[in-house]
């Protein structure tokens, strides 16, 4: 038996999770690399969205792979959240073992940054290439953000994706990605995410001072791939990885954006094979309160109160007596 906590539809849920599962999955994130911290209320923090997960009823640990050597078995689902220093290569080996027994990982992987995880990667199917994603088209403008704001309508045949249809996401500062056929790991790697026409990539990034403008033969032009899905078979398991060319679109900042949060969520929910918990979810209710001073409450009581029905009654009682 579980009580409920309240009585929203969380709450609800949460109660119902909990009395029919036999177990709680564990989401580990790698730390070390400089990756988002989960504690972090700022804007750059993941704290929102490990509330999310645990709203859902997962389990968060934090895993170092330097000091554990591997990864550890309890973890469901490994997410490495925007790397700033590369992985040590027994690290990316340990990462690529995990997936070769049948694991689950998330990759979010920001431009400008070198992971040492690009050969786990390319096996499958994956390539990590340096540029920065740049989409000029209209509806990115009207955003406000700048061509290194990226809105995404395109979306992949997912479970991830099921229902963000006609619906937008938002990446800032984020990388292409790039599929490839050269992988040995018999991978099955699709599109999840795909910019606008009117993108492209930078390769190299763009300096400081720069004049932005796409160069034939070396830039990258869209529609551009910002995200993949990819499946393989290892011995009687199904291994699954997503991997995003960022990591910013999950921050505290960005999380509430659109579906940016219900994206990452499906991911997890997805990797963990909990295709149950894919949904859009209810927007959360916040507190809009309104805070004033003595005076202003003087303010408001005298205007909204007295004088504005005074003023609504006198204007009846004279057309009354206009009309009579």
């Amino acid at each position: 038996s579980e009580r409920a906590q309240g009585a929203t539809e969380q709450d609800i849920t949460n109660a119902i999770l909990k009395v029919t599962r036999d177990t709680l999955k564990t989401i580990c994130f790698t730390e070390g690399h400089g990756e988002k911290d989960l504690a972090g209320t700022d804007g750059q923090g993941y704290a929102t969205i490990d509330k999310r997960l645990k709203n859902e009823n997962y389990t968060i640990k934090s895993v170092s792979l330097v000091k554990d050597g591997q990864v550890p078995a309890e973890c469901s689902v490994l997410i490495v959240a925007g790397p700033k220093q590369p992985f040590f290569p027994p690290e990316a080996a340990g990462v690529g073992k995990y997936l070769d027994a049948g694991g689950k990982a998330m990759f979010l992987l920001d431009p400008e940054t070198e992971t040492g995880l690009d050969d786990v990667l390319k096996t499958w199917n994956v390539e990590v290439t340096d540029n920065l994603a740049l989409d000029f088209s209209v509806v990115s403008q009207l955003f406000g953000g700048g061509p290194g704001y990226l809105l995404v309508s395109n979306y992949g045949q997912s479970p991830i994706t099921r229902g963000l249809t006609g619906q937008r996401t938002i990446f800032p500062m984020a990388r292409a990605l790039k599929i490839s056929s050269g992988g040995t790991g018999g991978a099955n790697t699709t599109s999840l995410l795909t910019t606008s026409e009117q993108s492209f990539a930078k390769t190299g990034g763009v300096k400081s001072g720069q004049e932005v403008q796409f160069e034939e033969g070396k830039d990258i032009k869209g529609p551009l791939t910002l995200g993949v899905t990819g499946t393989k078979n290892v011995g009687g398991k199904e291994a699954r990885l997503v991997a995003i060319g960022d990591s910013d679109f999950a921050v505290n900042g960005f999380a509430r954006f659109q579906l940016n949060y219900d994206l990452f969520l499906n991911s997890v929910g997805w990797l963990a094979q909990e295709e149950d918990l894919i949904s859009i979810r209810a927007k959360t209710a916040t507190n809009r309160s309104v805070m004033m001073s003595e005076s202003q409450q003087r303010t408001f009581f005298w205007g909204c109160v007295l004088i504005l029905p005074l003023l609504v009654l006198g204007a009846g009682a004279y057309i009354w007596w206009k009309r009579r």
